[in-house]
């Protein structure tokens, strides 16, 4: 009716919409309030008394069935929804208005909630993307790590080795071409050790038959005078038969040197390792040419020595470390000729590391890799006043059968320096023309991780039991 309405009727009306509806529920009749379900909120003033103008006039006066209005409870925005309340013959009685205001917390987390969600979605498609393409990128990686690791071992020299082949596709194709280059490298590397062995007996051989031939020669001629002067002069052939005894004993002795020197050559270590002084070795080595203590070697090389640490130990085969030093010492004498000069012999121990660093080598051989910069080793030095060796030379020094002698079979320093190398040990050349030259040897204390066959090995200098040639007689002090 258009009477004032019944107050308990209309809180019952509004208690069960608001139930209903689970909203708060404010009623306006005209434009003041006549009723709300949540009559606290009236009471504390947190439901405007009047409706707008504006609202009044689109809901009450124009029927506008919905309308939203952003209302602010304090810093709080809220949303308000009013529509129009109408009679059952269309009039409209009123205007019902329901704030969201205690739902817009729940608004809030729920748009966090879906933010969240949205987030958590991409981050996972993030960590999907990440984890898809690592996958893929250790699928491409892993067959070019396993192609980079057989490159790699074939450049250190392993031809025999052949990747697997597990599939058949692009990278199946690949692997096999590298399998297929492998295989033409292992051939090529045999047909070449076999060019190069063939090579290297046709050049021993070469120098062999030229060696055997310069002895062979003025033996030839004193047997073919034997004949001839004993038909000249019978009476007097005993001294020509003396004489050619003699020559054909030295040319004899000559070819022996020879044999023994291309024996010690070719034949594999057997050494017989023992912890020997190293001031022992090099004294025995001198008196081969000096005699015990001697300080002379002929007239015209004065020999110095200087010993420190002589009772040094190095773990080597005596008789051979006797044998490179007896080498050493008549190459020094040979190059310093007819005109002498002095021959200065240096030992003592010392680090390593000082030693290594402040030495500079025209010429070293040996893996100094395995010894450390504070290991002590015994040091050897064998210097000559003589012509020097010039750097054409010097890059040729240690090869087989190069000589700067004009007799000799060249193989002194090879067999020295694969000796020294196989004990573990350095030997190093410096030299300037005009300046004579140093041959360094570095021994280590220690050389267990040298494998030998262990064998008696002969007791004089030579195999043959002879001294080197040009040294004079033991004990002569000349």
């Amino acid at each position: 009716s258009r009477g004032e309405p019944d107050r308990e009727k209309l809180a019952l009306w509004l208690e069960d919409v608001g139930e209903e509806s689970n909203q708060v529920v404010i009623l306006y009749l005209g434009d003041r309030v006549a009723g709300t379900n949540q009559e606290f909120l009236r009471q504390s003033e947190l439901v405007p008394e009047r409706l707008a103008g504006d609202i009044y006039r689109d809901v009450a006066l124009e029927g506008r069935r919905t309308l939203f209005d952003r209302q602010a409870f304090g810093e709080n925005p809220y949303l308000v929804g009013y529509r129009p309340l109408l009679a059952p013959d269309g009039r409209i009685l009123g205007v019902i208005a329901i704030p969201a205001l205690y739902r817009q917390l729940e608004i809030e987390r729920e748009n966090v909630r879906t933010s969240s969600a949205i987030f958590s979605l991409f981050f996972c498609m993030i960590v999907a993307m990440v984890v898809l393409a690592l996958v893929i990128a250790r699928r491409i990686a892993r067959p070019l790590r396993i192609l980079s690791a057989g490159t790699a071992r074939v450049a250190g020299g392993d031809l025999d080795f052949e990747i697997p082949l597990s599939s058949r596709d692009e990278f199946g194709d690949l692997l096999e071409s590298f399998n297929r280059m492998t295989r033409e490298l292992r051939a090529s590397r045999d047909r070449l050790v076999r060019a190069e062995r063939d090579a290297a007996w046709r050049e021993m051989a070469r120098q062999i038959a030229h060696e055997i031939k310069n002895p062979l020669t003025p033996m030839k001629l004193a047997a073919q005078n034997l004949p001839r002067s004993y038909a000249r002069n019978p009476q007097g052939f005993s001294e020509t038969l003396s004489e050619g005894v003699r020559m054909i004993i030295k040319q004899v002795d000559a070819l022996s040197r020879i044999a023994t020197e291309f024996s010690n050559f070719a034949k594999f270590p057997s050494r017989r390792l023992e912890m020997v002084p190293i001031g022992e070795i090099v004294e025995g080595a001198l008196a081969v040419f000096c005699g015990p203590g001697g300080d002379r070697i002929g007239e015209k090389v004065k020999v110095v020595r200087e010993i420190q640490g002589g009772g040094f130990h190095v773990r080597v085969d005596r008789d051979e470390m006797s044998r490179v030093l007896v080498n050493l010492v008549q190459n020094g004498v040979q190059a310093m000729g007819e005109s002498g000069g002095t021959l200065r012999v240096r030992v003592g121990p010392e680090r390593f590391g000082d030693r290594f660093r402040r030495t500079r080598y025209d010429r070293l051989e040996g893996e100094p890799a395995g010894i450390g910069a504070d290991e002590e080793v015994a040091v050897v030095v064998v210097a000559d006043t003589g012509a020097g060796i010039d750097p054409e030379t010097m890059k040729k020094v240690f090869e087989p059968n190069f000589s700067t002698k004009g007799s000799g079979t060249g193989l002194g320093l090879a067999i020295c320096r694969r000796s020294v190398t196989e004990l573990g040990g350095l030997i190093g050349l410096r030299s300037r023309p005009g300046e004579g030259c140093e041959v360094e040897v570095v021994l280590r204390a220690r050389a267990d991780e040298v494998e030998t066959q262990v064998k008696p090995r002969p007791d004089a200098t030579t195999e043959t039991g002879e001294r080197p040639e040009g040294a004079p007689p033991r004990g002569t002090g000349v």
